[in-house]
């Protein structure tokens, strides 16, 4: 989910920074790269000696995103909530949060072990 007028300290920071190095809004794409990322550096820095990285991935969250909690399921499928806006007037209005999608179960019930 992605919620560009998020007025939570943690993403007007990540966007005030974003502007000023690119001079331009960050978009979805932005933000999933942002937090692709974090999670990724952060699990490397966690990950044990004989732990791969995928195993180290699931066991180290739930990771802190830009605007949701991001948790993996057993089989690395992301479950995070979403945000409900609508356009007014040619903005993003700020609807709700359903933050159940953290709870939700798993799309496929096998999944092949990378």
């Amino acid at each position: 989910a992605y919620y560009p007028t998020d007025p939570s300290p943690r993403y007007r920071d990540f966007r005030q920074r974003f502007l000023k190095r690119f001079d331009v809004e960050p978009s979805y794409a932005a933000a999933a790269s942002y937090d692709g990322t974090s999670v990724l550096l952060q699990a490397m820095a966690r990950q044990q000696r004989s732990e791969t990285l995928w195993d180290a991935l699931l066991r180290h969250g739930p990771y802190e995103g830009l605007q949701n909690p991001i948790v993996f399921d057993r089989f690395g499928d992301a479950r995070t909530g979403m945000h409900f806006t609508e356009v007014r007037k040619g903005r993003f209005v700020y609807i709700a949060t359903d933050a159940s999608a953290g709870d939700a179960p798993a799309a496929h019930p096998a999944a092949p072990r990378r």
